[in-house]
């Protein structure tokens, strides 16, 4: 029978003459000293588990301290970057000052809002993106006809032969 202090006691008796419980005191013993070194063996091992877990968790802190900081960071420079406006707004601002109603809305206006809308896409799509050749492409959309329209009647008026407009 197993007691909560003794690993084996004997109930019977003994009749060994002694011998038999002395053998009880050294088992009793043993099992004592193995209770206590099983008890520090598990108590160094929860210690070492907790210092492992402190290191993850501060190895996690700094982590996530790193992190918000970075947020913080690319945050402030959207803030403190000033807003881009799609290209073709000062052109055409321009451009409707300079041109009649009907003919900014029927050329300049469509034009100016595809070339915003492919720009607006391509940005979407990848910021870092050349977005040159869309802006290049777009204005020259805009301005070659008007160049052609400055430069066509001076081109009649210098040339011999060509019909006055």
């Amino acid at each position: 029978m197993q007691d909560d202090e003794n690993c084996f006691t004997d109930d019977a008796g003994d009749p060994s003459g002694g011998r038999m419980s002395q053998y009880m005191k050294l088992i009793n013993s043993l099992c004592e000293q193995d209770r206590a070194r099983l008890k520090d063996q598990q108590a160094e091992q929860i210690a070492l588990i907790q210092a492992q877990l402190d290191e993850q968790v501060q190895a996690l802190m700094e982590i996530k301290a790193f992190e918000a900081k970075q947020r913080f960071l690319a945050d402030a420079r959207v803030r403190d970057r000033p807003f881009d406006l799609p290209p073709g707004v000062g052109l055409s601002r321009f451009l409707a000052a300079l041109l009649s109603r009907s003919v900014f809305a029927t050329y300049v206006r469509p034009t100016i809002a595809d070339m915003q809308h492919e720009y607006i896409e391509a940005v979407a799509d990848d910021p870092a993106c050349a977005t040159f050749w869309i802006k290049v492409r777009g204005y020259a959309s805009i301005l070659l006809p008007f160049m052609y329209a400055l430069v066509a009647p001076l081109v009649r008026a210098i040339l011999p032969g060509s019909k006055s407009a």
